[in-house]
Order: structure tokens, then sequence, then C-alpha cells
């Protein structure tokens, strides 16, 4: 995996080099940019929950999100944009969750309007 672009506020600004090739990352080798990918995202873990809320009806503290309308989520960022981007565009949010006990499970839910009106709000709030 070659290194095509640094930013310039970047951590690796000095380190690493347009060009560098990437052969492994904490000692284990990097066969695809995917791997890099899965190593280096944001953990997105609940921490805690709201039970009245919606998401305290699928969500519990320790699940980890690991997909939204299934794209991968690689930050709190990218998870709030993809929670927001199903509800307004779809009036759908599908989430891959990953249990404590490692297991993958999907849920979805079919939002009427004004819980869809309800869920973007929260959403925005956070």
């Amino acid at each position: 995996m070659k290194i095509t672009h640094i930013d310039v506020n970047s951590a690796l600004t000095g380190k690493a080099f347009v060009g560098d090739t990437i052969i492994a990352l904490d000692n284990m080798p990097i066969k695809n940019s995917d791997e890099i990918h899965m190593k280096l995202k944001e953990p997105t873990e609940v921490h805690n929950v709201d039970y009245s809320s919606i998401a305290g009806v699928h969500l519990r503290p320790g699940d980890v999100i690991r997909e939204v309308n299934d794209k991968p989520v690689a930050s709190k960022t990218m998870l709030k944009y993809y929670i927001t981007e199903g509800a307004v565009k779809e009036g759908r949010i599908h989430f891959l969750v990953e249990c404590p006990s490692g297991e993958a499970y999907r849920d979805s839910c079919d939002m009427a309007p004004d819980v869809t009106e309800i869920a973007l709000q929260q959403v925005i709030d956070c």
C-alpha cells in the first residue's frame, strides 16, 4: 500500500512521505487498504443509552456500531452523518451492531414520518 497524500496537519507530517509503502501496522502485515481502515478507525462503542429514546429500544452499553445503511463506520462523525442521511433520505436506518458477546446482529426499523422527524431532531441535538 503506497501513501499517495498526507494532510498538512496530519500526525504523519515529517514521519511518512508520499510514495512510502505501508507493509505492516503494529507489527502485523497489511495486505490491503481495508485492513488499514479497520486498524485505524475510531471505535464507535455505545457508552450509555437514554432508554426513553429510540436508540434505547435496540442499543445497549458495550455495543459497537460497525455499519450504518451498509456503510462502514470509521468515526463518530461518520456515524452521525450516516444516521442523519438515512433518516432524511430514506426514512430508514439500518445498523450492523456487534454485541459484547462478539455476535453481530442487524436491526432495522421503518419509521413513520413523525418518528423520523423526532429521530432526526435527536441526532441533530447530539
